[in-house]
């Protein structure tokens, strides 16, 4: 074959993904898609300006009423692992604030969730999101 029959050819000029633009809205929801099931990291991202202007304890009590809201519809998710996802994601969110948060423990919170995938009901399920939010430590407070 010649090189111009391989550049006809060619299977990967045929299957070239859609260049991925970010909205100019800034909306997560835009950016990333609704199907996703993350809906709590997507309210956290549209709060940030009113969740910045809070003090430090308004803060706390708002990450930790939000994540046990979360908690509460993710226990309804089917997958497992798409539940464990979500609410780690919500609490990186959090994280991401200038006030923010660490959470402690990280490798075993990972060990953990590795573990829960193997064998898990909604009892271990709800333990595991409760572990997490006790290892959860924040700043400036």
């Amino acid at each position: 074959m010649s090189n111009e029959e391989l550049e006809k050819t060619n299977p990967e000029d045929e299957q070239k993904p859609e260049e991925f633009t970010a909205p100019e809205t800034g909306n997560l929801k835009e950016a990333v898609g609704e199907n996703d099931g993350i809906s709590g990291v997507y309210e956290a991202y549209e709060r940030m300006g009113e969740i910045d202007a809070m003090d430090s304890a308004e803060f706390k009590k708002e990450v930790l009423d939000d994540l046990m809201r979360i908690k509460t519809e993710l226990l309804e998710e089917d997958d497992v692992e798409k539940a464990i996802m979500s609410f780690l994601l919500s609490v990186e969110v959090y994280g991401s604030y200038e006030k923010g948060l660490k959470l402690n423990n990280f490798k075993e919170i990972v060990y953990k969730a590795v573990e829960l995938k193997k064998k898990s009901s909604k009892e271990e399920l709800a333990d595991y999101f409760d572990y997490v939010i006790s290892q959860i430590e924040f700043d400036q407070i």
